[in-house]
């Protein structure tokens, strides 16, 4: 879950291009901890509680733009500087086509005062509900780069099970990865568990990985 500028930055933009243009656009946001921030299954906080806030601005025609913010522990080349600070930006288009949402975006994650670590991914998935569950595939493509030596592939599916007359929501996710950030393929699993109280939400899942420790992982956010 990524996602503070950027909903406040939106409704002032809105505000300013006048009515017609705002109900064109919807902007939501939210700001929390989590007690270990964990990224396909590697803990960027190194075990430790993160911040995080974000939010995402939607057209009525399917196209958004997004932007994220979380502490993170030292990350750089290894040679320099590093950064506690993680940014996600990004732009895309979501919509449906013969019942199947279709999510195409272009992701950008930069580590300021850190070098050679940002990185630019391709992102694309399909989703499909089927009664109260939810089942999504995806694929996630990082050409190499500056900071990559090479390419990165990251497969992935979930499910997400949340009938109506249930307070909770349940999620299982598994992914695989090859490339600049796995040299041999790996393999994370998570599973999670959630429920939100008007405008807060609260999580706990557990998260496993062929190359690092499993944990459990708690959070809560408000949404706005």
């Amino acid at each position: 879950m990524k996602h503070g500028l950027v909903p406040a930055l939106g409704t002032i933009i809105l505000a300013a291009a006048g009515p017609a243009v705002a109900q064109s656009w919807s902007v939501e946001g939210e700001v929390g901890v989590v007690s270990d921030y964990r990224y396909r299954g590697y803990s960027l906080s190194d075990g430790d509680p993160a911040l995080q806030a974000g939010g995402s601005a939607w057209h009525a025609s399917g196209w958004y733009v997004t932007g994220y913010a979380s502490s993170v522990a030292a990350i750089g080349d290894g040679s320099g500087p590093t950064s506690d600070i993680e940014l996600t930006a990004g732009v895309g288009w979501s919509g449906e086509i013969a019942g199947w949402t279709l999510d195409l975006g272009l992701m950008g994650y930069g580590y300021p005062g850190a070098r050679g670590v940002d990185y630019v991914e391709l992102p694309v998935s399909v989703a499909r509900s089927f009664g109260p569950v939810s089942w999504t595939l995806g694929y996630a493509h990082a050409p190499a780069q500056a900071a990559l030596d090479e390419s990165n592939r990251y497969l992935w599916t979930g499910l997400e099970l949340a009938p109506e007359t249930w307070p909770v929501t349940f999620g299982l996710k598994v992914g695989r990865e090859r490339g600049a950030f796995a040299a041999e393929p790996r393999v994370d699993v998570e599973a999670t568990v959630s429920r939100d109280f008007g405008a807060w939400a609260l999580s706990l899942g557990r998260t496993e990985a062929d190359d690092e420790p499993g944990a459990w992982v708690a959070g809560v956010f408000r949404r706005f």
